[in-house]
C-alpha cells in the first residue's frame, strides 16, 4: 500500500505541469483548426416596434434614418461562416424613443441559432419625424396612354371607388393634387373593364412616393367605353332677308365636316348637321358661333374638342358694291428696271378695295379676277406712293382708288459680282 501511494505522489509537479501543458496544446489545436473570426452584413432591414405608441396619438412618423443597419458580428469560424442576414434581427422600438426622436437598433441572433457570437452595431440609432396624421377625400381620375384602333375614340371612362380617402403626414396630404389610374391603349376596338392600382400625383403630374400614406382602398374597378367615329358634313341653311339696299352675297364657315362619335346604330343615322342662321335685317356681316354638340342626337359627341365650335359668317353687301381686300403679295409689278429693286414699305399693310356695278355682275367676280398691279416706268429710286391698277369688267368702277407706298433703290454688286437686293436702310 504504501508503494501504490508513492506512485500517485511521486513527481506531482511534474505532473501537473504535463496536464497544463497538454491543455495549452489542446487550445492552440482548437483555435488552429476553428479560429475566432469576423463578417460584416449591410443594410439589414429594421424591423419598428411598438409604433402603436405614435399612432395612438393621432401622428405619424417618417423613418428619417436607419430603416437599414449595418453590424459586425465575431465568433468561431465555424458558426459564423453559414450565417445570413436572415439569421438576425434588426429591431427600433418606438416606445423607447428619446426627446430628440431617435431609438437606439438592437441586432440580435434568431433564437433558433446556438451559436455564440458577439454583435457589434456601433451603437446604431433610427431617427423619425413626427407629424399630426391628417385625412383628406379625393376624387379618382382615369388617365389613359397608347391608342385606340383608327376610327374610334373613347367615350364615358368611369371607375369604382371615385372617391377614396388619403390619410398621413400633414406635409404629404397637401402636396397631393389629385388621385389616379393609369390604363394602357392598345389598338382596342371594343369596350372593356379592369382593375388597376391607384396612384398620388402632385401638381405636375409627377407620381409621388405613397409608402408614408395609406389609402382606403389601393385599388379602382375602371370601365372603358370605346365608340366608333364617322365623318358628318355640315351645312348651314340662311334664311331671312337684309335690310333695304343690302344682299347676302355668300357664307363660309370653318369646318366642313367633322367626326361624330357614338353608338353605331345612332351615328349610322346622322347623315349631316344641319345649322341655320338668319340674315333677317342685317346691314353688315353677320358672324355666329356654334357649339356643335347641341346639334349632335343624344348619346353621340365630338371625336375632337376642338372641333367643338363652329364659326359661320354671311357677307352682307350693300347693293351695286362689292367690297374685297388684299395684301402687298397679290400685287404685280410691271416696267420694273433689271438694274432697280422695289419694296413695300408696310410690308404687313393689307388694302380694301370696293367696286360698283349692277348686282348680277358684282356677284360673279372674284379676287382674282381684278388682277392688281402697278407701274413704275421711268421711276428712278425713291420712295412714292403708286395707284394700284385692276383689271375691272365692263359696267363695273372702283367707288376709289386704292394706293400703296413703294421704295425703288438700285441694285449694286457685291464683291463676288453678285446683285445685291437689299433694301438700303
Amino acid at each position: 500500500m504504501k508503494k501504490g501511494k508513492n506512485i500517485i505522489t511521486n513527481n506531482l509537479i511534474l505532473k501537473f505541469v504535463s496536464l497544463v501543458v497538454a491543455l495549452l496544446l489542446w487550445i492552440l489545436i482548437v483555435n488552429a483548426i476553428d479560429p475566432t473570426t469576423t463578417r460584416s452584413f449591410r443594410n439589414v432591414e429594421v424591423e419598428v416596434l411598438n409604433e402603436n405608441v405614435i399612432l395612438g396619438s393621432n401622428h405619424v412618423y417618417t423613418i428619417l434614418d436607419g430603416d437599414k443597419v449595418d453590424f459586425t458580428v465575431k465568433g468561431k469560424r465555424s458558426e459564423i461562416e453559414g450565417l445570413t442576414a436572415d439569421d438576425f434581427s434588426a429591431t427600433a422600438d418606438l416606445s423607447k424613443l428619446s426627446t430628440i426622436n431617435t431609438t437606439e437598433i438592437d441586432v440580435s441572433l434568431n433564437a433558433d441559432h446556438t451559436a455564440h457570437v458577439e454583435i457589434d452595431s456601433r451603437s446604431a440609432v433610427m431617427r423619425i419625424s413626427l407629424e399630426e396624421k391628417v385625412s383628406e377625400k379625393f376624387r379618382v381620375t382615369v388617365d389613359t396612354e397608347g391608342e385606340l384602333d383608327q376610327g374610334y375614340v373613347l367615350g364615358d371612362v368611369s371607375c369604382n371607388p371615385s372617391m377614396v380617402e388619403v390619410s398621413g403626414p400633414a406635409s404629404v396630404i397637401e402636396k397631393i393634387d389629385h388621385v389616379g389610374a393609369l390604363v394602357t391603349l392598345n389598338g382596342e376596338k371594343e369596350g372593356f373593364d379592369l382593375k388597376e392600382s391607384l396612384y398620388l400625383y402632385d401638381a405636375s403630374g409627377g407620381v409621388m412616393d405613397s409608402n408614408s400614406v395609406t389609402l382606403s382602398k389601393k385599388q379602382s374597378e375602371v370601365s372603358i367605353q370605346i365608340l366608333p367615329v364617322v365623318e358628318v358634313p355640315i351645312h348651314v341653311n340662311v334664311s331671312g332677308t337684309p335690310a333695304e339696299g343690302y344682299v347676302n352675297t355668300g357664307v363660309d364657315y370653318t369646318l366642313k365636316s367633322v367626326g361624330v362619335a357614338g353608338d353605331e346604330k345612332d351615328i349610322r343615322k346622322i347623315k349631316k348637321i344641319e345649322i341655320p342662321i338668319s340674315v333677317e335685317g342685317a346691314s353688315e356681316d353677320v358672324v355666329k358661333e356654334v357649339e356643335l354638340s347641341e346639334y349632335l342626337p343624344d348619346g353621340c359627341k365630338l371625336k375632337n374638342e376642338g372641333d367643338s365650335v363652329l364659326v359661320i359668317t354671311c357677307d352682307i353687301q350693300k347693293k351695286g358694291q362689292r367690297a374685297f381686300t388684299f395684301s402687298n403679295s397679290d400685287i404685280t409689278v410691271n416696267n420694273l428696271s433689271s438694274d432697280d429693286s422695289i419694296t413695300f414699305t408696310n410690308s404687313e399693310e393689307r388694302h380694301k378695295l370696293v367696286i360698283l356695278g349692277r348686282e348680277s355682275k358684282l356677284q360673279k367676280i372674284t379676287m382674282s379676277d381684278l388682277k392688281p398691279s402697278m407701274d413704275v416706268t421711268g421711276l428712278s429710286e425713291g420712295t412714292y406712293r403708286l395707284l394700284i391698277q385692276f383689271e375691272l369688267p365692263a359696267g363695273v368702277r372702283l367707288k376709289k382708288n386704292v394706293t400703296a407706298e413703294v421704295m425703288i433703290y438700285s441694285s449694286s454688286l457685291d464683291g463676288n459680282g453678285a446683285a445685291s437686293t437689299e433694301a438700303p436702310s
